[in-house]
């Protein structure tokens, strides 16, 4: 419990140095990193969180073992090969069907972007267009969906094929004014100067990979005015400090590792 009062603390205080960077126009510091930075760095991440989830990925039953998740990448792979034999083929199926079809999806989004409609076409075709070119661009929310009423049909016809996460607590964390005081401070260190730098080249990071792919330039003033935001409003509901994902660069593996593991809601929520 003093742990993570301190990590909402930090939040705070993370959110409190990110405003101020933002307020004062600072931003352009972080207009000198380079392309062959930001790419090194969010491709990095992505392998390394992709590997961190692996045991999901194959569904390892890892009841009564002494598997750890390092949060390193040597060592991720080391404990998944370890505990190789504990594999759910169900759980790996489900995963790899799921990538499957993301990745069709993305493909398929691409061919409608770029198809030009004859001068001539029925109703009935511009209609299946539209709503092929909807589903595919909201591809990740079909397949967590698609597979959570699955998932739920199973349960419920008592079939137990899949690993699911069970009751979830319901409601939004209470109103909390974080405790910041000298010796919070003192324990939280250099982390609050450390972590808000993290966060912010995350974030700008990821917002360069998209203006980089999508030919727009980015403010990062108001990337990181946004971040401490949403910091110091996260702080108040008992937040850890947040940063952006690497949803465009890894969607498409994490959203299906984490059906029926971690994305799948419980069925008795449902």
């Amino acid at each position: 419990a003093r742990f993570a009062c301190y990590a909402v603390a930090l939040s705070l205080m993370c959110g409190l140095v990110q405003l101020g960077l933002g307020v004062f126009n600072l931003g352009f510091i972080v207009e000198y990193i380079s392309y062959p930075v930001i790419s090194g760095f969010t491709s990095a991440a992505a392998i390394t969180i992709a590997v961190g989830q692996l045991h999901s990925l194959l569904g390892l039953d890892l009841t009564g073992t002494n598997f750890t998740s390092q949060r390193t990448f040597i060592s991720d792979v080391y404990e998944n090969c370890r505990y190789i034999a504990y594999l759910t083929p169900s759980d790996l199926i489900c995963g790899l069907v799921c990538i499957v079809i993301l990745v069709s999806f993305k493909e398929m989004k691409g061919y409608m972007d770029n198809w030009r409609a004859p001068s001539i076409y029925s109703p009935f075709d511009y209609v299946l267009r539209q709503v092929i070119w909807l589903v595919t661009t909201a591809r990740n929310a079909v397949v967590v969906i698609g597979a959570t009423l699955i998932a739920f049909s199973l349960r419920q016809a008592g079939y137990e094929y899949m690993t699911l996460v069970e009751n979830l607590t319901p409601g939004v964390p209470a109103l909390v004014v974080p405790t910041l005081n000298s010796t919070v401070v003192e324990e939280v260190g250099l982390g609050i100067v450390l972590v808000p730098m993290i966060g912010i080249l995350e974030s700008i990071a990821i917002a360069k990979a998209f203006g980089r792919k999508n030919g727009y330039r980015i403010c990062a003033s108001q990337e990181i005015l946004a971040l401490g935001l949403a910091n110091i409003v996260g702080s108040f509901v008992q937040a850890f400090p947040v940063s952006s994902i690497f949803s465009y660069l890894y969607s498409v593996l994490i959203l299906s590792i984490y059906t029926f593991r971690s994305l799948v809601a419980s069925p008795v929520q449902l």
